[in-house]
């Protein structure tokens, strides 16, 4: 068995994906271009939202962390002043879904999806500048979150009116997993902060985690003992299990990324019981989402297991490698190290545009590119970043002597 190439993720996000975004969606005022052709050409037209703007926030700070180059500092920095200045309600709170580049409002409404994108964005913003107006932006969005969009069960309402009245149809676990992810971003930036002065009232860290522990508790205490274990992605107003009749009711991807954080909670202090509830998330996403002969995962499945979506997206055979790759090295896995190899062979072969740079954003079943896109309201480079962020971390920890002999007798046994 090859050695799993940890230096890959590095150069691929150092010399490939951020100088491409960089040069395709930065703006001097600070407001990026989300949507981009698949030769990283400017579309006409379309705002930016609380996700697009904050998942580029998030890119360039982890951009800087990796380079030290300070035009990512630079354009994490302006980007985040864009959005405290442009997206933040003034009279209600909270941030507005979207703006144009030039700061006009687009849509009022307020979106809990969004908003842990903007505590998780300027988190990182503020950890890599230092700069409080971040920190100060990051308190909003936690205290919203955390009060302004629960509803009456303790679960977050997606979708509000500008003055918080709900809007939800139904209820979905995508943006309490955001929050929980976020809320660990915002843990590690005020871990060691002082209050200043008696108005400058922060959040308590260890506060923190235990929202995130709520929301763990709240999502997964009625399926964790239950075979085969699935995680519904919507539900009812009542948090009751709910087949939308869009892609399916379970998401592949989305199981990865739990699985990654739920494991990576564990190690910031969180109960070490959530351990096998990530590993249940992986054992899931492994036996009903991964092609064994071709690397390809696939998107959604209904309650019996059955594929019902048969296109394949970037996101997530992203966040396949790198909860894969956390596992194996993290959590010394080694026997998930053939499961990495295929997946990680079918993204070179099939996502990777070889003549523009980037990724791809959509096959279809003969795994043929249906939508060759670098940039849209979705599609922004996070789940990359995010991989190869924690690849680059996991390659710092080989070089530990005593680490780097671990995993070269585990991997190549």
């Amino acid at each position: 068995m090859n050695e799993i190439p940890l230096s890959w993720f590095q150069r691929h996000l150092t010399r490939e994906l951020l100088p491409h975004r960089h040069q395709a969606s930065v703006t001097k005022d600070g407001f990026f271009y989300p949507y981009l052709s698949c030769d990283w050409r400017r579309k006409d037209g379309g705002a930016a939202t609380l996700v697009t703007q904050s998942r580029l926030i998030y890119v360039f700070s982890v951009g800087f962390w990796a380079t030290k180059n300070r035009k990512y500092l630079a354009a994490a920095i302006n980007g985040g002043n864009f959005l405290l200045r442009h997206f933040f309600d003034e009279k209600h709170g909270g941030f507005f879904y979207s703006c144009d580049e030039n700061g006009f409002v687009v849509s009022k409404q307020k979106d809990a999806y969004g908003h842990a994108f903007v505590l998780l964005a300027l988190s990182y913003a503020y950890k890599v500048s230092g700069e409080k107006k971040f920190l100060a932006g990051a308190v909003q969005a936690y205290r919203v979150l955390n009060h302004n969009f629960r509803d009456d069960l303790h679960g977050l309402v997606w979708k509000m009116s500008r003055d918080w009245h709900d809007l939800d149809e139904y209820r979905a676990q995508n943006p309490m997993m955001h929050f929980f992810e976020a809320l660990l971003a915002f843990y590690e930036a005020l871990a060691g902060q002082k209050q200043q002065n008696e108005l400058e009232q922060l959040p308590d860290p260890q506060a923190v985690l235990r929202t995130a522990e709520e929301i763990v508790h709240f999502l997964f205490s009625g399926v964790q003992n239950k075979k085969p274990f699935f995680l519904s992605e919507f539900y009812t107003l009542e948090w009751q299990p709910y087949y939308l009749n869009r892609s399916g009711p379970i998401s592949i991807g989305h199981h990865f990324e739990w699985a990654f954080l739920l494991s990576g909670a564990v190690t910031k202090g969180l109960p070490g019981k959530f351990l096998m509830i990530a590993e249940n998330c992986l054992r899931t996403a492994l036996q009903y989402g991964l092609d064994e002969k071709t690397g390809a995962i696939r998107s959604y499945i209904d309650f019996n297991g059955e594929v019902t979506d048969k296109t394949y997206y970037w996101w997530e055979h992203s966040e396949a490698l790198r909860s894969l790759l956390h596992f194996i090295i993290r959590r010394n896995k080694t026997e998930l190290t053939e499961a990495f190899f295929v997946i990680f062979d079918f993204v070179k072969k099939n996502f990777l545009d070889h003549r523009f740079g980037g990724w791809y954003t959509q096959l279809n079943e003969q795994k043929m590119v249906i939508d060759g896109d670098k940039g849209s309201g979705g599609k922004l480079d996070y789940h990359q970043t995010a991989l190869c962020y924690e690849a680059i971390k996991l390659h710092h920890l080989s070089k530990n002597p005593v680490v780097s002999e671990r995993i070269r007798r585990k991997v190549n046994n």
